[in-house]
């Protein structure tokens, strides 16, 4: 049995390291969620009308086609429509709309799936509205930090744009106390109500307002505009009403996020954890089988030894 004392020691070992970066992971991400303005929300005096839809656009067709208002957006540049998502290249292609989608003088709510197929040097706009020096409005990101942006008021949200490959839902609500990013369904940071001026460009999908083109290289899904805020629980339903679609990829990022706690430094730690217990399990096998081998060749050697051994005889 000694030779299972290094296999115990080492699950020992890879046990501890795993729980020590899962519950590190744990505060640096209850730390970033308790920075800067709380989020914990109260009740604020004089609630706020409910969230009215204004847009949505499936992508369930060839077309970007809006199902609750007229605005339907041009696909440019390459920029194409297929299995309920709009795909974008992140050289040239994208959409842009006949209006701003955006209310620039009221409460609003912007959600959507997003997945990013690949990063870019430069800075990458899902969603824009607006103009450069105007309170433009966009949600992206800065490389290589992939710190998300949420327009020119609220360019530092501390929040990290997820990697690339996986669906993942972000919403953003706006009212006169406060702005509220979501991703996935949870929370993930707020700051003060941030505002979008009026003229430049209209709402673009996949690319920045002029002169600059940010464009984002991946695909977009289920996208919806109101006028109001979003409730927490509101933005849970959407984050949850996931499309046909975007099921089994989104399935994987879910249950890993929710296993991990984020596709980070923790899920490797895990991951190389498991994987050295079992290369130990197989080393312990190999070994007790060289042992169970060895032994069974000394009991046939010794029993050949007896058996050949000179018997005494009385002349």
């Amino acid at each position: 049995m000694k030779t299972t004392e290094p296999f115990l020691f080492g699950c020992m070992i890879v046990v501890a390291i795993a729980a020590g970066a899962l519950a590190d992971d744990t505060a640096d991400q209850q730390s970033q969620a308790h920075s800067g303005v709380p989020l914990a929300e109260a009740p604020a005096a004089g609630a706020t009308n409910a969230a009215t839809p204004l847009h949505h656009y499936s992508f369930e067709n060839s077309e970007v086609t809006d199902s609750v208002g007229s605005a339907n957006g041009d696909l440019l540049n390459g920029a194409v429509v297929h299995d309920g998502a709009l795909n974008l290249d992140g050289d040239s292609a994208y959409v842009e709309f006949s209006e701003p989608l955006i209310p620039v003088s009221d409460d609003f709510s912007v959600a959507f799936f997003a997945k990013e197929l690949s990063p870019t040097s430069d800075r990458a706009e899902v969603i824009s509205q607006g103009r450069w020096f105007g309170q433009g409005f966009y949600m992206g990101y800065y490389p290589p930090s992939r710190s998300v942006r949420l327009g020119d008021e609220w360019q530092e949200t501390g929040v990290r744009f997820p990697e690339v490959g996986q669906w993942h839902h972000y919403a953003l609500t706006v009212d006169g106390n406060g702005s509220r990013y979501y991703v996935d369904g949870l929370l993930a940071t707020n700051s003060q109500p941030i505002h979008i001026g009026a003229g430049g460009n209209n709402t673009r999908l996949g690319r920045q307002y002029e002169p600059w083109p940010e464009y984002f290289h991946g695909a977009v899904a289920e996208l919806w505009i109101y006028q109001g805020r979003l409730t927490p629980e509101e933005v849970a339903a959407l984050a949850a009403a996931r499309p046909n679609a975007l099921s089994e990829n989104l399935n994987v990022s879910f249950s890993f996020s929710r296993v991990f706690g984020a596709v980070g430094m923790t899920g490797i730690v895990v991951i190389l954890g498991l994987l050295l217990l079992l290369l130990a399990g197989v080393l312990v096998l190999l070994l007790l089988v060289l042992v169970f081998l060895k032994a069974s060749a000394a009991r046939r050697a010794v029993a050949e030894g007896v058996k050949d051994a000179p018997t005494d005889r009385k002349q």
